[in-house]
């Protein structure tokens, strides 16, 4: 029988480490992406526009816009990063693609519980 951990509301497998699995938060996984996502965005090329309408050199502007969204981006690397790792640990190294997908998807770690074949049980 699998475990439900309602703290998190997602589904454990047996057979996994269910603490380490517990741990694994769909919210950080898709902030993460999306703090990606904003740094592969080059809102630096508005700098020329920004600075006109702030009075400050473009330059300076610029180099200030790159170096915030670098840290953002590392900030969303963080995030996705720790979670996939967790993901990572208990999947086969073809699957790890397409589990991170799912999740990300449909914010649930395992298949059978998004076609509903699988009732959790409440402790």
């Amino acid at each position: 029988m699998a475990s439900w951990s309602a703290e998190n509301d997602l589904h454990v497998p047996d057979g996994c480490h269910p603490r380490s699995m517990e741990q694994v938060s769909v919210f950080r996984l898709r902030f993460g992406v999306v703090l990606i996502g904003i740094w592969w965005i080059p809102i630096w090329l508005l700098a020329p526009v920004v600075a006109h309408f702030v009075d400050w050199p473009v330059g300076s502007l610029t180099i200030a816009l790159a170096i915030v969204q670098t840290v953002i981006g590392l900030i969303g690397l963080l995030l996705a990063g720790r979670q996939a790792a967790r993901i990572v640990r208990h999947t086969g190294f073809r699957a790890v693609p397409g589990k991170i997908w799912h999740v990300l998807w449909t914010g649930r770690l395992t298949e059978q519980e998004a076609t509903g074949t699988s009732e959790p049980s409440i402790p």
